[in-house]
């Protein structure tokens, strides 16, 4: 549970948040388990959708829920089905990441050489902020095999139908969409493992997509690792199927772009280690530039101090230099944390982003700088207390925004 107030000038915002996890059984291996997840949000002073801290849950008027998931998954003793899911679940497999409610199979090894499964799912998607469920339904499946050591393939397919609706200026239109994915994945442990990659290249409606690849590596020392990534999304996105373009309705087109991304750390010693990396997005076949879809050029060095000054402390440093294109922008952001005894835990820092995504308004913010104060403290080995002061200043001006929140764990 947790309370926050946010203040800009004029304005402010109070608001109570509360959220839950529960399970049972021994997850991945017990005959019967289960798990549920949900959120629920109180508008506690009447803020309205449009206005400076209205977000989309005030779209629902002063009190909104949601839950998140709520599944059980059935492991029969022998036989051809390995795990049976029923309930509200996020499908890991599916081409894109896909909430719904139905039924997902998973067979047992249908062979024993490449240890391939087979998974087929059923059911109806469920959206958040969506108040009409009806025309939408996916449903699709796939295999995984795993061919040589360390090593997991993997296709799957799905197909889903959403049904929604775009306000315009003076008109309301209803959108009915069917998109089929296919996307195709890899993933490789080499070197004592200390190698890993993984690729994935997606298809929607029979035309590229997307492109994934990440690699890491950590050198025998384990004292030095080095990653990489490289993302290349091929086709602009329309008005797709919510799960393919979740932005559409608020941005319109997301155009395409290639996002090119490198770091490197050495831990020199027990209490000090360092690196720095670099991240390069490019758009393509002339894009344009907009909201969450912008060219840049980010360079960065990090480093990292333990138990100095004191013991049980922690200071953290980052200097970035961001190139657009039409600007350089240089900033430096920190934190110190403190273990001030074996219950409280306190930390100081600041922070930079050229573009922020709100997560209170659901907007992208420019040049924003942060300032926050936060402390954590046990009462007890199953409750925290928690407490946060944060200060931001951008284009827009200075808000403040402060939270205090509670932590049950059973």
């Amino acid at each position: 549970m947790r309370f926050s107030w946010q203040v800009d000038g004029g304005e402010q915002d109070c608001d109570l948040r509360e959220r839950f996890w529960i399970s049972f059984g021994e997850e991945g291996r017990g005959r019967v388990t289960g798990y549920a997840a949900g959120f629920l949000t109180h508008d506690l002073d009447g803020a309205a959708y449009g206005d400076r801290f209205g977000g989309l849950a005030d779209t629902r008027g002063r009190t909104y829920g949601q839950l998140s998931a709520a599944y059980i998954d059935l492991r029969p003793e022998g036989g051809p089905l390995g795990t049976a899911r029923v309930g509200r679940q996020w499908l890991e497999e599916a081409p894109e990441l896909v909430r719904m409610d139905g039924v997902r199979l998973e067979s047992a090894a249908l062979d024993s050489f490449l240890a391939a499964r087979a998974v087929v799912f059923a059911g109806i998607p469920d959206h958040l902020y969506e108040s009409s469920r009806s025309g939408d339904r996916v449903y699709g499946g796939g295999i995984t095999a795993r061919p040589w050591r360390d090593a997991l393939l993997s296709a799957v397919f799905a197909r889903i139908h959403d049904t929604y609706e775009i306000e315009h200026v003076d008109a309301a239109e209803r959108v009915s969409r069917r998109d089929d994915c296919l996307r195709f994945s890899y993933r490789q442990h080499l070197l004592d493992r200390r190698f890993v990659w993984r690729s994935e290249y997606a298809l929607l409606e029979n035309e590229p997509r997307e492109l994934k690849l990440r690699a890491s590596y950590e050198l025998p020392s384990g004292k030095t690792s080095v990653s990489g990534r490289f993302t290349w999304v091929f086709s602009r996105m329309d008005a797709l199927a919510t799960e393919y373009d979740p932005y559409y309705s608020v941005l319109r087109s997301l155009y395409p772009y290639r996002e090119a991304g490198a770091l490197v750390r050495h831990e020199f010693a027990d209490w000090f280690d360092a690196g720095g990396g670099v991240s390069v997005r490019r758009l393509v076949n002339g894009a344009r530039v907009g909201a969450y879809n912008h060219e840049f050029e980010r360079y960065y060095v990090t480093a990292a101090l333990r138990e100095l000054p004191f013991p049980t402390s922690e200071l953290v440093a980052t200097a970035n230099c961001y190139e657009t294109g039409s600007d350089r922008t240089w900033a430096v952001e920190g934190s110190y944390a403190q273990q001030l005894c074996a219950s409280l835990r306190c930390e100081i820092g600041s922070g930079y982003s050229l573009w922020k995504e709100d997560r209170y308004d659901h907007r992208e913010r420019t040049d924003v700088r942060s300032f926050y104060l936060r402390a954590a403290y046990a009462v007890a080995k199953a409750v925290t207390l928690e407490a946060e002061y944060m200060l931001e200043n951008d284009e827009e001006g200075t808000m403040h925004r402060v939270e205090a929140g509670v932590k049950v764990r059973f």
